[in-house]
């Protein structure tokens, strides 16, 4: 298991004289595709907090960028993109010197050039739209490519690391393989010859949450995986050892606001997305 260490304060130095500089949303999200709790939430654009109210929308929004967050994870590659509200969107991957992922820089929440509003310029939402940044594709990428040579700096004065602790290592690769059984505390202790308590303390001082939480967070980015591939909603709570699917269910509602089945069905609609950059990328919808 290895502990993300984050410069907080310089790291959001630099992240800031960027929005000043380019006037354009610039956010940083960690290698599980959370935003960084310190960023500064008056940032984002008016247009897109207000519309983010939405629940349906908020979901669409993070789909999307999900979808480009992990391509950019995949390829290396930065990602420039029409998201699905139409407005222009980017990631910058960020590896450290032996080329492991870090996260990504995601900016963006621009307007195209010669879009017009697609709301009732009286309309709040009309207002919201016309304050958004005006620019272009070969602008966005320019950005993209600018934001790519500032991660060396990062990396270079290690804003963004992670350390390395053996007996959590140990026992990341015991959840790992053991997540279609019931995991103890007792079982972790027992492991590297620790007591229970142990175990509960540095988890949440070295992670910030509990075991439980830790391994239930494995177990879902699993099922997520799985049912993105088309797995059966009750082959998937067997692999990860539920209950029953009405159990596995209940617990995946929780941790993703939606019912397993129907995020089975809508990851299928992200599948068209396509999986290159391109001069004239395609909306997310």
């Amino acid at each position: 298991m290895l502990r993300y260490v984050i410069q907080t304060g310089e790291l959001y130095e630099v992240l800031d004289v960027l929005y000043d500089v380019l006037k354009i949303g610039v956010s940083f999200y960690d290698i599980h595709f959370q935003e960084l709790s310190f960023m500064d939430k008056t940032r984002q654009a008016a247009y897109c907090g207000y519309r983010r109210r939405n629940k349906t929308f908020f979901q669409e929004c993070k789909k999307c960028d999900r979808h480009y967050f992990d391509l950019a994870r995949q390829s290396g590659k930065i990602q420039v993109y029409t998201c699905h509200a139409h407005l222009l969107d980017g990631i910058v991957p960020l590896h450290d010197d032996h080329g492991k992922f870090l996260g990504g820089i995601i900016f963006g929440q621009a307007r195209l050039i010669d879009r017009r509003n697609p709301h009732p310029p009286a309309s709040r939402l009309g207002k919201y739209y016309m304050q958004l940044p005006v620019t272009a594709m070969k602008r966005m990428e320019k950005i993209g490519r600018l934001l790519q040579l500032l991660t060396e700096t990062i990396v270079r004065h290690r804003m963004v690391a992670f350390r390395s602790l053996a007996w959590m290592e140990k026992l990341e690769r015991y959840i790992e393989t053991h997540l279609n059984e019931r995991i103890t505390l007792r079982q972790l202790a027992q492991l590297i010859d620790r007591s229970p308590s142990f175990i509960s303390h540095h988890f949440k001082r070295e992670l910030g949450q509990s075991p439980a939480v830790y391994i239930n967070e494995k177990r879902m980015a699993v099922a997520r995986e799985l049912l993105e591939n088309g797995e059966q909603v009750k082959r998937v709570a067997d692999l990860l050892g539920f209950y029953d699917a009405f159990h596995f269910s209940k617990v995946f509602k929780k941790h993703f606001g939606q019912p397993p089945l129907t995020f089975r069905a809508s990851a299928s609609s992200v599948s068209h997305l396509p999986k290159t950059q391109g001069p004239k990328p395609e909306a997310c919808s």
